[in-house]
């Protein structure tokens, strides 16, 4: 009962009802299942990702520690919170902007090399973030990073010609 209620407050964006809902609900799962249950670890994902979105990057890392998170490297959680910024990007931009840095810090803490074209997504990701957000420096900053890049990177799944064209229109807006 308490995931259905908070489910209809997360489609309203409604971040803080969401999480009382759903935290109620992780403390009936955890006396009934255990910490270690699927279900307590699923709940333990969704909250994590509730709180990035709204900002508490840290409360949401700390929950996301709970769960597989917490055994991939960092350059697959890089990957994972881009993918998460992918998801949000659409609906709120400033919401996408933190899973976006948390995915640059994770690849930055790394081994992954330059050349690798996780850089270029999360780059290109961030920069267009940033741009929507009214943070054009940081953003035409991180697109001519992204273009120098791309020049070196033959197998990336971004072109040239897009960043390019991405640099361009938030040079002009």
């Amino acid at each position: 009962m308490y995931h259905n209620i908070g489910a209809v407050y997360l489609a309203k964006f409604d971040y803080d009802k969401t999480l009382d809902y759903y935290l109620k609900e992780l403390d009936i799962q955890q006396k009934v299942f255990g910490k270690e249950s699927r279900i307590t670890i699923r709940s333990y994902e969704i909250i994590g990702l509730i709180y990035i979105s709204k900002g508490d990057v840290q409360l949401g890392l700390t929950y996301l520690s709970k769960t597989a998170f917490s055994n991939l490297t960092n350059y697959e959680k890089a990957k994972l919170m881009n993918y998460h910024g992918g998801l949000k990007y659409d609906l709120n931009k400033k919401e996408a902007l933190n899973f976006y840095q948390i995915a640059l810090e994770l690849l930055e803490k790394s081994d992954t090399p330059e050349t690798d074209p996780a850089w270029i997504s999360i780059y290109q990701n961030l920069a267009s973030a940033y741009c929507h957000n009214g943070k054009k420096s940081k953003a035409l900053a991180l697109y001519k990073r992204c273009i120098d890049l791309r020049k070196r990177v033959a197998n990336a799944d971004i072109s040239l010609e897009q960043i390019e064209t991405n640099y361009k229109k938030c040079k002009e807006n």
